[in-house]
């Protein structure tokens, strides 16, 4: 119940600030003390413009913000259920409290602006809405997380990668450096065969050098996979369809 009174309340008090969402943020605005909110924001809402903000309890909602929502300053989770104030999540769109106040969506409503459910905004423009970002741990304000080089939403949906981790297969090279991806839950192993052989690549012979690993799935039967470690010109031309390199089992 205190939590639906506490969306209620900010529905009135986002509704009256008119929010801060980062599609209306204009080239002008200034966050004078770094916080995501802008000085225009912050005045708006009772919060400090020029200087960190206390948080009592340390549940990312600034004290002034608690006194005015009727929740307990100096005690992280009011109604004792076991979730910090911050991390509650009122209207059920998969966004916690103190993210919706930091966006200017409202808690309290999983439709604030009557355009699209809040938990389907984007707000570090990765391609990988707010909701899925939470749900997969990623950060919602960095579209590369890990730092890998990589995308969160290129990580998350087209390489099925960790985005929270640079290194997903644990190889020791980044994702974004990598030349394969190991899918979670198998295993790359290096079967220290080597192979150089010609293919005939853009009207031209190329002799390539590759490499050939065995991948191991549960569940799966094993497959083999080669990676090309040298590609160099010959020179010579030639019309045919480039061919791939022979099977493991004839050059061991």
């Amino acid at each position: 119940m205190r939590f639906l009174l506490i969306g209620i309340c900010l529905g009135i008090l986002l509704s009256c600030s008119g929010g801060e969402k980062a599609k209306d943020r204009g080239p002008g605005d200034v966050d004078t003390d770094n916080d995501g909110w802008t000085d225009r924001y912050e005045e708006q809402i009772g919060t400090n413009p020029y200087g960190p903000d206390q948080d009592s309890d340390k549940d990312g909602i600034p004290d002034v913000l608690e006194r005015r929502l009727g929740t307990n300053e100096h005690d992280n989770d009011s109604d004792d259920d076991g979730i910090p104030d911050g991390k509650e999540d009122p209207d059920k769109d998969g966004l916690p409290t103190w993210f919706e106040l930091k966006t200017g969506t409202n808690p309290g409503n999983n439709g604030s602006d009557n355009e699209i459910p809040d938990g389907f905004g984007d707000q570090d423009e990765d391609g990988l809405i707010d909701f899925l970002e939470f749900a997969g741990g990623t950060d919602p304000f960095k579209a590369d997380t890990d730092e890998d080089g990589l995308d969160d939403w290129k990580e998350s949906n087209d390489l099925e990668l960790d985005g929270t981790n640079p290194d997903s297969d644990g190889d020791g090279i980044k994702d974004g450096d990598d030349p394969f991806y190991t899918p979670n839950g198998c295993t790359d192993t290096d079967t220290n065969v080597r192979h150089a052989y010609n293919s005939c690549i853009n009207a031209t012979y190329h002799t390539l050098s590759v490499r050939y690993y065995i991948r191991r799935c549960p569940g799966e039967p094993d497959q083999v996979f080669h990676v090309i470690e040298k590609d160099v010109p010959t020179g010579q031309l030639c019309d045919e369809s480039p061919s791939g390199p022979p099977r493991l089992e004839d050059v061991q």
